[in-house]
């Protein structure tokens, strides 16, 4: 269970880092020079700092939707609630709520989108994502995502495919708005 929770951590933060290096490079962000530096005013000293500002660090926990006095370990891959070790049910390295997890095993779902995606076009997984979200904010229609990667020798560089699934009773509504947005070819 460590595995596949560390394999989705994993497998995350690969993404998050190949985007944020996309942005970087297509914005060709440089270093400011350091002679610009020295013009910068001072840093406040610690008398200086208003006492309505909170100078505790933020917190970036998250705790389960069932439990919150646990902290999450994940979320559902559905409807991205965050969920504890007692919560989490893992189907490889997909999770699911205790709702999700009997939809997974009592409907029929059918893969609709295969996105292969690259460190030159990352940015692609990241709207889809973002359009799924989106779909289950506005709609409540289930779609999740099995993740695999593809070792491309010849281009030294490692490829994530995102495979997307739904169920079959909306696949033409999810195929219609994935074409709108250009995820899918028109037939």
């Amino acid at each position: 269970m460590i595995d596949n929770i560390l394999y989705t951590l994993l497998t995350f933060l690969i993404l998050l880092l190949v985007v944020s290096l996309y942005f970087l490079l297509k914005m060709r962000i440089k270093a400011p020079k350091i002679e610009s530096m020295i013009d910068l005013p001072p840093l406040p000293v610690d008398s200086e700092i208003s006492e309505e500002i909170s100078t505790e660090p933020i917190s970036t926990k998250t705790f389960c939707v069932n439990h919150q006095e646990i902290e999450s370990e994940s979320s559902c891959q559905v409807c991205y609630n965050n969920l504890c070790h007692q919560c989490i049910h893992a189907i490889g390295s997909i999770h699911f709520c205790s709702t999700h997890l009997d939809l997974f095993r009592k409907e029929k779902w059918t893969v609709f989108l295969i996105l292969k995606t690259s460190p030159q076009n990352p940015e692609l997984g990241v709207f889809a994502f973002d359009l799924k979200k989106s779909i289950w904010e506005n709609h409540q229609i289930p779609i999740y995502v099995e993740t695999g990667y593809e070792i491309n020798v010849d281009q030294d560089r490692v490829d994530t495919i995102l495979s997307f699934y739904t169920l079959e009773i909306h696949l033409d509504y999810i195929k219609n708005t994935f074409r709108e947005r250009e995820f899918i070819s028109s037939p």
